[in-house]
Order: structure tokens, then C-alpha cells, then sequence
């Protein structure tokens, strides 16, 4: 049996929250896509907003930016916890390229991107 990647949950009928569990890998292509396909199999018109929760000390291969930048522009807000320098600066370059910025943001912390989202959520109701 394969390692679980990650998991998803709905949160008070408002927001995914998605968790990267393999700490300390580069995360491939097929695992971004698992980890996804958590997400979306609760949510398959992907309508709510995520929260992500990167794993510790883990950073995506090349080839996976191209999922991770569809799977993030396919939802209508993000927030992403990231846990160091090179998780944020992937972050960062990742945002940039989204072309979304008011609508993705990065966090240090789980409460305060768990904040964000939900006055983000609020604001567009």
C-alpha cells in the first residue's frame, strides 16, 4: 500500500482544507495530482476556497508547477501555510505567476491564513 500524500476535508461548509502529510521530499508531478484529487473529489466544480497546508521541508519538482499553477487558478481563493525560505520563495514565483495575487496569499502560520481566507470568503458573499 502507498503512502497517503495528503488529505481533505471540508471545513464548516465554507472552504477545503488540503494537507500535505510526506514531509522532507520533492514532491512529483503524480503526487501534486494525488494530493489534489483529494480536494477535488469533495469539491469536483471546485467552488470553495482552499487552505493548503504544505508539508514540512518539502518542495515540488519542475514538473509539478504546471499542476500545481492549474490547480491553484481552477479554485477562487488560496491560502498556502508554507514552513521555510525555499517553500516561500517557491511560493512566491508560484503566485507570480498565477496572475492572482488578491486572491492567493502565503502564511507562516495556520491562523492567520485560516483569518485571511475566511474575511476573503466573507467579502465575496
Amino acid at each position: 500500500m502507498s503512502e497517503q500524500i495528503a488529505r481533505a476535508r471540508i471545513i464548516d461548509q465554507a472552504y477545503i482544507e488540503l494537507e500535505f502529510l510526506i514531509e522532507d521530499v520533492a514532491l512529483s508531478k503524480e503526487d501534486v495530482a494525488k494530493g489534489w484529487l483529494e480536494a477535488n473529489t469533495l469539491d469536483p466544480q471546485k467552488k470553495f476556497p482552499v487552505l493548503l497546508l504544505t508539508a514540512k521541508w518539502s518542495l515540488p519538482e519542475n514538473e509539478a508547477f504546471k499542476q500545481i499553477l492549474a490547480e491553484i487558478n481552477s479554485r477562487p481563493i488560496v491560502a498556502v501555510v508554507v514552513h521555510d525560505l525555499s517553500q516561500r520563495l517557491v511560493g512566491n514565483f508560484t503566485l507570480n505567476l498565477t496572475g492572482k495575487s488578491k486572491n492567493i496569499k502565503l502564511f507562516d502560520e495556520v491562523e492567520a491564513a485560516r483569518t485571511w481566507l475566511i474575511k476573503k470568503i466573507a467579502s465575496r458573499d
